[in-house]
């Protein structure tokens, strides 16, 4: 693949700022949310909660009851970010860093079922349902373990949710292409569940060299390229294409661009460009990420990590040239962390409301995408190759 702009990303200043504040969340996050090996804590997701019980609980803190709950999302996404850090720094903090991670892993396996398959959080109209948001990222955590410590039981548990999704909840025929389920029982055709299945494959396959893993990725591949709008924007749904839209895209880029990395030959770049080149439109000028296609607030602080860190990824591999805008939004996004290390969640929700509630599962994206970006900017860390070509 020719490049289409000089991936020249480098800023070692900022770079270091995104280090420290990825360190700053590490340690906000191992003191206030690690519990018994796993990240727990309350988390926005629900209807009503997420329209107007959590502005409640984030204006009255003292009110009773604790919605505490362990994503498995959230501790793949500390899973990466700890394995990300790996091999810097004194040796006490990597080997703080790898214990962490031991206990984490092995939280995944002991909450894994037998057929492969994790179970939802206890959230109303999902409770004990199979997710493919939480099977991803516990087979991505699982294969970060994997990677750091070696214990072949992560690769196993990892491997274990892939065989679940393939044969007992399988996936959809969409034209020529295959979406995967966003639950195991429903039929949903949602591409951000299937860049991250996609990208699970491209693991799978760099870990093992088994290319079974890659026999469905074309098709997920092809349900992805047929289902992109004109923009380049990833639809949430065939049936509801604009929601949240930004954010979903940012995600779905980096899944890709990770994916791209795993050598598997094959070429993501024409889903891949025209979905960073849409994303080049969903940074405000101050730098924070639109909350869609048609209104810029409320501000959600991951989201503005993520579009960063995904803007930075493609800008060093020529996809667009987005550096400026990467950096502006990593700005933004460093500009809201707390004196603690975490971070809030959003500002400006109806004009005037805040939420200010300490959430594990996004912190932990915030860290994660952190990271990422920090190897981007840092010169002695510079892509030197690009991995995109399907060579």
């Amino acid at each position: 693949m020719t490049s289409r702009s000089a991936p020249t990303v480098l800023d070692p200043q900022l770079a270091t700022q995104l280090s420290s504040a990825a360190d700053r969340v590490e340690s906000y996050l191992s003191r206030a949310h690690l519990r018994d090996g796993a990240l727990e804590g309350p988390d926005p997701v629900g209807k009503i909660h997420w329209r107007i019980t959590r502005f409640v609980r984030s204006h009255l803190p003292f009110l009773p009851g604790e919605d505490a709950y362990r994503y498995v999302q959230a501790q793949g996404h500390w899973l990466q970010g700890l394995e990300r850090r790996l091999g810097t720094g004194p040796a006490e903090q990597c080997d703080r860093r790898r214990a962490w991670m031991r206990s984490t892993a092995d939280d995944l396996l002991a909450s894994q079922r037998p057929d492969g398959a994790w179970e939802h959080p206890p959230i109303l109209g999902r409770k004990g349902r199979v997710s493919t948001v939480e099977g991803s990222w516990g087979a991505l955590g699982l294969l970060a373990a994997f990677r750091a410590l070696g214990d072949g039981r992560y690769l196993d548990g990892a491997e274990r949710w892939f065989r679940f999704q393939c044969e007992q909840a399988g996936f959809l025929e969409v034209n020529d292409g295959l979406a995967a389920r966003y639950y195991s029982d429903s039929s949903h055709r949602i591409p951000n569940v299937t860049t991250m299945t996609v990208w699970v494959t491209g693991e799978l396959f760099r870990e093992t060299g088994r290319e079974e893993f890659l026999r469905d990725t074309p098709a997920l591949l092809e349900f992805l390229r047929t289902s992109q709008l004109e923009s380049g924007e990833l639809p949430y749904a065939l049936d509801r294409p604009h929601f949240m839209c930004f954010q979903y895209n940012a995600f779905e880029a980096l899944d890709l661009l990770e994916f791209a990395r795993c050598g598997s030959g094959i070429d993501v770049t024409p889903v891949l460009v025209p979905l960073c080149e849409y994303l080049t439109g969903g940074v405000e000028g101050k730098g924070h990420c639109r909350y869609d296609c048609h209104r810029k607030w409320p501000e959600v602080h991951y989201w503005t990590a993520a579009i960063g860190a995904a803007l930075t990824e493609a800008s060093v591999h020529g996809l667009v040239p987005a550096a400026d805008l990467g950096r502006r939004a990593l700005r933004r996004a460093l500009g809201a962390q707390r004196q603690d290390g975490g971070y809030p969640f959003s500002r400006r929700n109806y004009v005037v409301l805040q939420d200010r509630r300490s959430y594990p599962r996004q912190q932990a994206m915030i860290m994660n995408c952190f990271r990422l970006a920090a190897a981007r900017w840092n010169p002695n860390a510079a892509v030197s190759e690009n991995p995109l070509s399907g060579e």
